[in-house]
C-alpha cells in the first residue's frame, strides 16, 4: 500500500473533488462520518465528548464530528482553539452547530480550566498541512490535554505532527491512545520516535478516487498479506532438493553456536533444498544434533574456507549470526567477500567487521542484503539528527552500494537501490529477544537460494518473520515468546500468505514489474 506526502494527499483530495464528482463539503461529511461511526462503536453511550477543533479542513473534520455525535445524544463540548481565519469549510461546519443546538467555545490563552475531566477528548485542532512547530498559548492548551488521563483521540494526524520529516520539529505534540487517519498511512506514523504521537493507528476508507492512488508515483510502501502472496512462489509436482537451492550459512563460534542453529534451522524451514552450514569444529556436534537435515562443514580455529572456497555451489551465502570478531572470522569474511559473485545475507558480527573496514563494502556483490539493528546501523553509518535523517541515509546507502538494507524494529524497513522503501506491518515486542535476527537472516538466505529476486526475497522475508512472530506470539505471550517459536510458526505463516485472497488493486503497490515474479 501506498504512502502519500501530505502534499499527495491533497491532490488526492482535490482529485476526487474534481472527478468523482463531489462537492469538498461533502467529501468532508464523507471522512467525518467514518470517524463518527468509530467513535459511536469504541465509546459507552453516555460518554462526554471533548472536541477541539482548529480553524483548517482538519477542524472542520472536528465540527462535523461534533454535530454527529450531539445529533446522536452524546454529551457534546466543542472548543475552537486558533485565531485564523476558518477555511470555507470549517466556517460551514461551524454554522451547521445549530442544528444540534451546539455552541462553539472560543478559547483563548486566559483559558484554563476548560475541560471536563471525565471526558474523551477528541483532537482537531492541526492537521497534515502543518509546517510549522506548536508553540505559543495554542502549545499550552495541547500540552494541558496531554497531562489529563482521558482517552484521547486524533482526526487525521495528532496536532503538531508533520506528515514526514518531524527531525528538527521542537513544537508541543499531542499525544493520543487513538489516532484515525484518512485512507492512507502517513510517513511519519512509520517511526518508532513517533509512537508516543500516534498511539493505535486505524486507516478509514472514505472513498478517495482510485485512479489518482493508483497513478500517483511514490517511493514509500506498505508491505500487505496480499503483495507478500504476489512475490510468493508455488512449487510445482517435478520439484526436487536441487530445485530450491543449495544456501551455505556461515556462522557460529564458541559460546554462539545457537546463533548459527536458529539461522540453519530457519534456512532449512523456509524452503531452501539444502542448507550447509560452515560452523567450527568444536560447534559441529552441536549442529548435527540440533539440526539433522542441515549438512556441515566444519573448520578449525586456523581458519581458511578449505574446499569451501569455491562458493559456486551455492545458490545463497548467508554470514554473520555469532560468528565473532576474531581473527579467523576476519578471514572467513575476506574469503566470502574474495569469491562470492551472487547477493548475499550480511548479519550481526559481518556487518559488525564491514563497519571497521568501509573499504570492503565495496567488495559486496550488487543486490546482497544487509539486516542491521540501530546499533550496527549507528556503526556502519554514524550518528543520524532523526528518523527522517536515518532513513535518508539509507536511501544513500543502498544507492552508492548497490545494496538492500533492512533496518530491524518495530516496523522493520526495507530500504532498496533505486530509493523505494517498504515498511513492514507485522511482527511485536515479543521478538524483541535474543536469536531473532539469526532467523530472519535464514529466512533471506533461504529465498535467495530459491532465486527470488533480492527485492522480492527482501519484502517477503521480514514479512513471513513478523507473522511467524505474530502467531507465535498469540499461542504464547510477550514475555514468552523466543526464537524458536517463530521458526516453529514459519510453516503456519506460509500458508496463511499462500491462502490469502484479498483482492486489491496491485497499482496501490509501487514496482510491481520488479516484484511480480
Amino acid at each position: 500500500m501506498k504512502i502519500f506526502s501530505a502534499s499527495q494527499t491533497q491532490k488526492a483530495d482535490a482529485f476526487t473533488i474534481a472527478n468523482e464528482p463531489i462537492s469538498s463539503i461533502d467529501l468532508m461529511e464523507r471522512a467525518s462520518l467514518q470517524i463518527f461511526h468509530w467513535l459511536e462503536k469504541t465509546f459507552q453511550p453516555k460518554s462526554h465528548f471533548n472536541v477541539f477543533c482548529g480553524s483548517g479542513n482538519n477542524g472542520g473534520d472536528g465540527l462535523a464530528v461534533a454535530r454527529m455525535l450531539a445529533n446522536a445524544g452524546f454529551r457534546v463540548s466543542v472548543y475552537y482553539v486558533d485565531v485564523s481565519n476558518p477555511s470555507d469549510d470549517n466556517q460551514l461546519n461551524q454554522d451547521r452547530l445549530d442544528e444540534v443546538n451546539l455552541k462553539l467555545q472560543y478559547l483563548t490563552e486566559d483559558d484554563h480550566a476548560f475541560l471536563d475531566s471525565n471526558g474523551v477528548i477528541i483532537d482537531s485542532i492541526f492537521g497534515s498541512g502543518l509546517t510549522r512547530p506548536v508553540t505559543g498559548w495554542v502549545a499550552k492548551v495541547i500540552e494541558h490535554l496531554n497531562s489529563h488521563s482521558n482517552p484521547k483521540v486524533s482526526i487525521d494526524i495528532a496536532s503538531g505532527l508533520f506528515a514526514e520529516d518531524n527531525d528538527a520539529n521542537e513544537g508541543v505534540i499531542f499525544q493520543p491512545d487513538h489516532t484515525l487517519t484518512f485512507e492512507l498511512e502517513k510517513l511519519a506514523f512509520q517511526f518508532p520516535e513517533n509512537q508516543a504521537f500516534v498511539g493505535n493507528l486505524k486507516v478509514l476508507p472514505i472513498g478517495l478516487h482510485s485512479d489518482f492512488i493508483s497513478s500517483e508515483k511514490t517511493d514509500h510502501f506498505i508491505t500487505s498479506k496480499f503483495h507478500a502472496k504476489l512475490i510468493h512462489k508455488k512449487g510445482h509436482s517435478f520439484a526436487y532438493k536441487n530445485t530450491f537451492g543449495h544456501a551455505l550459512i556461515v556462522a557460529g563460534s564458541k559460546g554462539k553456536m545457537g546463533a548459527a542453529v536458529l539461522s540453519s534451522q530457519a534456512c532449512i524451514k523456509s524452503g531452501a533444498g539444502l542448507v550447509t552450514a560452515h560452523i567450527p569444529k568444536s560447534g559441529n556436534n552441536i549442529m548435527q544434533v540440533s539440526v539433522p537435515e542441515v549438512m556441515t562443514i566444519p573448520y578449525n580455529s586456523s581458519v581458511n574456507l578449505n574446499e569451501e572456497k569455491d562458493l559456486s555451489t551455492y545458490q545463497c551465502v548467508g554470514v554473520g549470526p555469532g560468528l565473532g570478531q576474531k581473527n579467523s572470522a576476519i578471514t572467513i569474511l575476506n574469503n566470502i567477500l574474495d569469491e562470492a559473485k551472487k547477493p548475499m545475507v550480511i548479519d550481526a558480527d559481518a556487518l559488525n567487521m564491514l563497519a571497521t573496514n568501509k573499504e570492503a563494502l565495496k567488495r559486496l556483490p550488487a543486490g546482497s542484503i544487509l539486516t542491521p539493528h540501530l546499533g550496527e546501523w549507528r556503526r556502519l553509518v554514524g550518528e543520524w539528527e532523526g528518523a527522517h535523517h536515518r532513513l535518508a541515509l539509507a536511501k544513500e546507502f543502498c544507492a552508492t552500494h548497490k545494496v538492500f538494507v533492512i533496518l530491524k524494529g518495530a516496523k522493520s524497513s526495507v530500504v532498496c537501490p533505486d530509493g523505494e522503501v517498504y515498511f513492514n506491518p507485522t511482527g511485536n515486542a515479543g521478538m524483541a529477544t535474543a536469536g531473532s535476527g539469526d532467523v530472519l537472516t535464514g529466512i533471506l538466505t533461504a529465498l535467495l537460494a530459491q532465486n527470488y529476486a533480492p527485492k522480492q526475497a527482501a519484502i517477503l522475508g521480514v514479512f513471513v518473520h513478523g507473522l511467524a512472530g505474530d502467531l507465535a506470539r498469540n499461542k504464547e505471550s510477550r514475555e514468552s515468546l523466543i526464537a524458536s517459536d517463530i521458526i516453529a510458526h514459519l510453516g503456519i505463516a506460509f500458508k496463511e500468505i499462500e491462502r490469502c485472497n484479498i483482492s486489491v488493486p496491485t497499482p496501490l503497490f509501487t514496482g510491481t514489474n520488479s516484484i511480480k515474479r
